[in-house]
């Protein structure tokens, strides 16, 4: 029953930050769950073991998990790039627009284009922004290939790519496959297992013109060495 009360307790805190949404602008809005993930992966025993300091520009990350944005937010409070099918979720969906959602409907193009051009004319420096690269959840300890909107973003506006590199130490938090976001996060407050993610700040760099793809598979190589080992071989 203990992980219900919990989870009945973290709905009342969201119903608190939603309702503060309605006067407080994306900044401040940023701010207030930043330090409301930061106070419940504390409860919830997750230690963020950090490595690096983040800059300010287009943040990529890899995307495992359903706490994959608490973790992002907790470290660097940021606009994000999402699909829109997050937006009619419950509490979440208006939080996540409080904070500068770049809304994007994967199965259309006209809607994959217009988030292009929406990243191509974005100042990063002064709104970073997170984008999970793989454009979905990949299973735990492995790594998907790229899209390549950020990529492109930054070799059009100039501006810098920060990569992050999120390790868990344990899978029960893998949300991929069959499990909604509901089911995940319930997971999260019935398994009540400590547990570890190193995150890993890397070199961030730009992009040369014309050289968006081969970037792109750099990174990921990177990544995938990163998940592998620490993630697949252990933290």
């Amino acid at each position: 029953m203990l992980w219900q009360l919990e989870l009945a307790r973290f709905g009342v805190l969201l119903v608190i930050s939603r309702i503060r949404a309605l006067w407080l602008d994306e900044r401040q809005m940023r701010k207030v769950m930043r330090d409301l993930c930061r106070r419940e992966l504390k409860r919830h025993n997750v230690q963020l073991l950090v490595h690096g300091k983040p800059v300010r520009g287009f943040l990529a990350a890899n995307h495992t998990s359903y706490l994959d944005g608490v973790v992002s937010v907790a470290l660097f409070p940021a606009g994000f790039i999402g699909k829109i099918e997050v937006r009619d979720y419950p509490l979440i969906g208006p939080l996540a627009a409080s904070l500068g959602m770049l809304w994007v409907r994967r199965e259309e193009q006209s809607s994959r284009d217009a988030a292009k051009a929406a990243l191509n004319v974005r100042d990063a420096t002064a709104e970073p922004l997170w984008i999970y690269p793989e454009g979905k959840t990949t299973t735990f300890g492995t790594l998907g290939k790229f899209k390549m909107g950020v990529f492109k973003a930054a070799e059009a506006s100039g501006h810098v790519v920060q990569p992050l590199a999120m390790c868990y130490n344990d899978r029960y938090i893998d949300w991929t496959g069959s499990k909604s976001v509901l089911r995940g996060i319930r997971t999260f407050y019935s398994t009540q297992r400590p547990l570890k993610v190193r995150c890993f700040w890397l070199k961030p760099f730009h992009v040369a013109p014309g050289e968006a793809h081969a970037t792109a598979e750099r990174l990921n190589r990177t990544l995938r060495a990163y998940v592998e080992r620490f993630e697949v071989q252990g933290l």
